[in-house]
């Protein structure tokens, strides 16, 4: 469970980074400003934004392709070139640290919002709240099959399931002496009943050990694991919706009567 702890925890952070983004990266209009100034720092903020959401995507493929063992296969960068997550013709792959591919698209991200702030489309204090949350997402994208994390010792794996086996063949024997009555006649039920416990525990034990192949990593494409082709989809959606409103923003203009009613009534 901590592997897909790990999991939703990083999406999480990549939302609120989303979301952080299209709200506070803009023109920052001041008054009796240029109008132009104004139009160029929001073209800016505008390319700075529709990078992030690329970078942000690029980020979580990147972490669940390294838990997937392709993180720096050929047949990863195909994957991340046909998503359209790497741009065509572009250096940003050979400029990645190979094994850490994730890591060098987040100090990217930095490095966008600390330029933003030089543009003058984002604060300083908001900048310095992103970078906190940019530190819990290079922790949550680290290494999501990291063994020295998450991984029990096969010793101790081993040592557990042994106990339990010759616990239940304790057990087993300790009811098989409870079937004979006072006089020493046996009960075939009994019997029946005991045998049937056996192997319907060892038979459970013996399926969890099987199932652990396949619990072990949650990112490989079988039934039990992470819909992760399904959770990037919606994530994807909500990046380019966030684009979308944050492009158009009707909600964060002025609404002029409302504004002019209020000081009318203020004065």
């Amino acid at each position: 469970m901590s592997r897909r702890t790990r999991y939703i925890s990083l999406l999480g952070n990549l939302k609120a980074l989303l979301c952080l983004v299209a709200g506070h990266l803009h023109a920052h209009e001041r008054l009796g400003e240029d109008p132009a100034a104004v139009d160029y720092r929001q073209q800016l903020a505008s390319a700075t934004k529709r990078k992030i959401a690329r970078y942000s995507l690029l980020t979580f493929e990147l972490a669940v392709l390294k838990a997937r063992g392709h993180m720096d296969s050929e047949r990863g960068e195909m994957w991340l070139r046909e998503s359209k997550l790497l741009l065509d013709g572009g250096t940003e792959w050979s400029e990645m640290v190979a094994g850490h591919r994730q890591h060098s698209v987040i100090s990217w991200i930095s490095h966008l919002l600390s330029r933003a702030v030089d543009q003058g489309t984002m604060t300083a204090v908001m900048e310095g709240q992103i970078a906190t949350l940019l530190v819990t997402t290079r922790s949550n994208a680290s290494d999501m099959m990291d063994p020295v994390l998450f991984d029990l010792p096969l010793p101790y794996i081993h040592i557990v399931s042994w106990l339990t086996k010759v616990m239940v063949l304790l057990y087993a024997c300790t009811w098989g002496t409870m079937v004979y009555d006072e006089n020493g006649d046996r009960h075939t039920h009994s019997i029946v009943l005991v045998v049937g416990f056996s192997f319907v525990f060892n038979y459970g034990l013996q399926s969890v050990l099987d199932l652990h192949e396949q619990l072990y990593n949650p990112f490989i494409d079988y039934f039990l694991a992470v819909p992760h082709e399904r959770t990037f989809k919606a994530f994807k959606a909500l990046a380019d919706g966030l684009l979308l409103s944050s492009e158009g923003n009707s909600w964060a203009k002025d609404d002029g009567a409302v504004e002019h009613s209020t000081l009318v009534h203020v004065v």
